[in-house]
């Protein structure tokens, strides 16, 4: 028996679903969960002969708020009262023995590890974890309960850099634990751990040449590990859609039954779902399983052992799930629900009086010779402050067919730009449009070559008074092990445009990305992000220098970026992310900056834009007492106040445009699609700065 629980986001606020699998029957829906709360965020499960429990985070007044959630027959469930710091501990991983349910999570931030012990008809007592350092992050990720001995495991690691496989243990019920301690010391990551009877087993993935390869780890006390050896990829599943050793490829989340391990396996570049099994004896199989359907977009697996030789995969994607019995000859699959997902707000566009909305749906393509991609189904919206947000293409014809725009404006002249990716048989172009004045039609813009570089993607577009200036990140091809760098094109008038000439990457063979254009009296200036030799980032500048652009790095922040720029009456204002904090930086030269502000922990603040009156932004807070996106405001773009964007989760992304003499703010949640998408208006800007002064 086995009980599987998923967020059930198909018509409103996303609650909690469960499925108990039977024999003879698999996996059978016992409906919606009562009592349980209503904006679910995240969600784990696990079980045992005496009861079940499910814990996780969801939305309560602005804020991230756990539960935790017991049955005995996995049909009726109690909602347990759990006090102040239990339910600020957003508690994302569980585990069950006979006597006690053990979760654990990261805390407020991400900085404050708690793990919460309920025993079964009892209390529930909460004890803190080891918090990482001053520019450390943790995740938490499993936990396994053998009587008094606790393991919970996670990952550990700079800053915006790679991490490694941590543990905490605790040998007296959860009443003290000791750790972080090392499960392996090569980067990695940790999916989830299981006591198997006699020892525990961790999964997930080590990186190898860059990039994640499936992994497991045993240890008998929690404290010392070794990675156990499997050969879990062979020539057996080439013709079953295994994808370029060129990705992450990763072992999910553990589970047990009699001793017996399954474990499902996830490719980023393949559309198939594979599990394997783990014997009782610790005997790996050689020979994977795997799925005769593929399996969608944004997949989440899971498996369970089934009968003598046989598993259950439960693979999760943005509008169904689907379950899979596999055994060796023999795969049957059958959806268990599923969903129409509607249209998401992607980004807002000022084209000069008038503001469009790109939206957008994932998809996945499937050629006729077997290859696929991952794309998105686009969708045109307008915005008019006396109509709300209607369906309207607001673009070039063309636009329809592809994804991913970016938008620039001229406001004295009223002439646009828009440039956007699209898949043909050559790739994936770029291609663009303008439009002379307000009220000209859309002519397709010439000059933006492929130059031997099929994937074209369009990241920033602006209008400066040395032209119109086009960024896009650009590679041979679209597959992983490519380097996609920053490509710049420049136009007089945004018709006929010219391929820049200049450096854009640190080191060959190195990313890099340009995510914002302004400019300084003698060039123009974009600026991003470039990879070193080791792949490390670094926030970058570009600028002119006798016709061609050249980078500025800042190496003195190592997982540095910059986010955007504007115009200042002494330079450029530059924010970004120092590998830690966002900050915002000035400068005259791109050569040499003085810090202009840096925000709180937990704090964030997007592209400042000039209204009646002042400046806004919008961004994010973490306080005592809100954490979630906020609009910011100021008079003179130097001291910042902020007030709350009523939308439903914490960690929704918002935009904001003026829209004639008041703002458009827009917000998406990346959690759950149904309701997802939030719009308000605030009618004259002006005067609500006025009233704030």
């Amino acid at each position: 028996m086995v009980s599987v629980t998923v967020g059930d986001n198909s018509d409103g606020p996303a609650g909690v679903q469960t499925w108990t699998a039977i024999d003879g029957e698999g996996l059978v829906a016992q409906g919606r969960v009562a009592g349980a709360p209503d904006d679910v965020l995240t969600l784990d499960a696990a079980g045992g002969p005496q009861a079940t429990a499910i814990v996780g985070t969801d939305v309560d007044g602005g804020r991230f708020a756990s539960f935790l959630l017991t049955s005995t027959d996995r049909v009726t469930w109690t909602h347990v009262e759990l006090d102040d710091a239990t339910r600020s501990a957003q508690l994302g991983s569980v585990g069950v023995d006979a006597t006690r349910i053990v979760a654990a999570g990261t805390g407020l931030n991400g900085r404050a590890p708690a793990a919460a012990v309920h025993t079964l008809g009892g209390a529930t007592t909460t004890t803190n974890l080891t918090a990482p350092g001053d520019g450390q992050s943790l995740t938490i990720s499993g936990v396994a309960v053998n009587g008094d001995h606790i393991v919970i495991v996670g990952a550990l690691g700079p800053d915006g850099d790679v991490t490694r496989p941590i543990a905490y243990t605790s040998t007296d019920g959860g009443a003290a634990f000791t750790g972080p301690t090392e499960i392996a010391s090569e980067p990695g990551e940790v999916s989830g751990v299981v006591w198997t009877g006699t020892e525990y087993l961790a999964t997930g993935g080590a990186k190898e040449s860059g990039w994640n390869r499936p992994a497991a780890w045993a240890s008998a006390d929690g404290v010392t590990w070794a990675r156990e050896h499997v050969e879990f990829f062979g020539d057996e599943t080439s013709d079953a859609g295994w994808g370029s050793d060129s990705a992450d490829s990763t072992l999910r989340k553990p589970s047990v039954v009699d001793g017996k391990v399954a474990v499902a396996i996830d490719h980023d570049d393949s559309t198939w779902s594979y599990a394997t099994l783990r014997d009782a004896d610790g005997t790996w199989l050689p020979i994977p399983y795997w799925t005769a359907v593929m399996k969608g977009v944004g997949v989440s697996s899971s498996a369970v052992p089934w009968g003598d030789d046989g598993l259950i995969v439960v693979t999760q994607h943005w509008k169904a799930a689907t379950q899979t019995f596999m055994k060796p000859g023999d795969v049957t699959q059958r959806e268990i629900t599923s969903f129409d997902a509607p249209f998401v707000i992607g980004d807002v566009h000022d084209l000069g009086g008038q503001i469009g909305i790109s939206a957008y749906k994932p998809a996945l393509v499937v050629d006729e010779g077997g290859g696929w991609r991952h794309t998105s189904d686009p969708g045109s919206y307008a915005f008019a402050p006396d109509g709300g947000i209607v369906e309207e293409a607001w673009g070039p014809a063309d636009l329809a067919t592809h994804n991913s725009p970016v938008t620039a404006a001229d406001e004295e002249t009223g002439s646009a730009v828009v440039a956007a990716g699209t898949t043909d048989d050559t790739g994936f172009p770029m291609h663009a449009w303008t439009r002379q004045g307000p009220e000209g039609e859309w002519q397709p813009a010439v000059g933006i070559d492929q130059n031997q570089q099929t994937f074209q993607n369009p990241t920033a577009l602006g209008k400066t008074a040395h032209g119109w200036i086009l960024a896009a990140t650009t590679a041979r091809t679209g597959a992983y092990d490519d380097a996609r760098t920053a490509t710049v094109w420049t136009s007089p008038d945004g018709l006929t445009w010219e391929r820049a000439k200049g450096h854009f990457a640190t080191d060959v063979g190195r990313g890099s990305g340009i995510s914002d254009i302004c400019e300084l009296p003698d060039t123009p200036v974009a600026v991003g992000w470039s990879e070193d030799s080791a792949g490390v980032t670094h926030a970058t500048a570009w600028k002119v220098v006798d016709g061609a652009w050249h980078l500025l790095t800042l190496t003195d922040s190592p997982g540095a970026k910059f986010t955007s720029c504007t115009v200042t009456e002494a330079g450029v204002r530059i924010a970004g992310n120092d590998g830690s904090r966002d900050k915002s930086w000035d400068t005259a030269d791109l050569t040499s900056y003085t810090t202009a502000e840096t925000l709180d922990e937990g704090s964030s603040r997007n592209a400042t834009v000039e209204v009646p009156g002042g400046y806004v932004a919008t961004g994010a807070v973490t306080t005592a007492d809100f954490t979630g996106p906020v609009l910011w405001l100021s008079a003179d773009g130097e001291e910042w106040d902020w007030i709350k964007i009523p939308s439903q989760s914490p960690t929704d992304w918002a935009q904001v445009h003026l829209a004639g003499e008041g703002l458009l703010v827009t917000a998406t949640s990346g959690y759950h699609w149904a309701g997802g998408n939030q719009a308000w208006s605030v009618p004259d800007i002006g005067a609500t700065l006025k009233a704030l002064a």
